[in-house]
């Protein structure tokens, strides 16, 4: 038995952006991304290939100033689109209703990027974290190996798929934002 407002109240909150259930692509990208990786980190770990810590040094130094370049670059991109939500021309000559209508639309596909920009920076956050991480454990033992599944698997996974997703976080973004425009602009809608 349903009660009376309940249905009201999730179709405000899942209008509002609270409720918002991750897209065909993205679960896509996870059911690809994880089991690919998973695999290649049990593959190189059975094969039992190490690397030198005098070369993980440079490696994992390499991927901390990749990483570091992900973060900012992702960081502008997303100022962009977020500062774009409302693009210019579109409110001049739409009557006062439509503009309203248009601005909440646009609201919740911000809200929605908002979330997904959380998303990629712990991705390329966690990246990095494990690149200190192997980093700091090869310059500790200098004369020992690391096991190339731990040096390149592990901080280079999360960097592709937060790199992958900046793309479909990109592309559903521009959807959404035309989508919202067409709504309003379209009488009848």
């Amino acid at each position: 038995m349903v009660k009376k407002g309940t249905g009201r109240l999730t179709q405000q909150a899942e209008s509002s952006g609270r409720f918002r259930r991750p897209s065909r692509a993205e679960l896509l990208l996870l059911a690809i991304a994880v089991p690919a990786f998973l695999a290649l980190y049990s593959t190189l770990n059975f094969e039992a290939v190490n690397l030198a810590n005098t070369g993980v040094r440079d490696l994992e130094t390499t991927l901390i100033q990749v990483n570091g370049l992900l973060l900012a670059f992702s960081a502008v991109l997303f100022a962009q689109l977020l500062s774009g939500t409302v693009p210019k021309g579109v409110l001049s000559g739409m009557p006062w209703a439509f503009e309203k209508k248009l601005l909440e639309r646009l609201t919740s596909v911000s809200q929605a990027l908002l979330l997904r920009i959380v998303v990629v920076f712990l991705l390329f956050v966690a990246s990095l974290l494990s690149s200190i991480f192997v980093l700091v454990s090869a310059l500790l033992s200098p004369t020992s190996a690391t096991p190339i599944a731990d040096s390149v698997v592990i901080p280079v996974a999360p960097m592709v798929v937060g790199i992958s997703y900046v793309l479909v976080a990109v592309g559903l973004h521009l959807k959404a934002e035309r989508k919202a425009i067409d709504a309003v602009s379209k009488p009848g809608v």
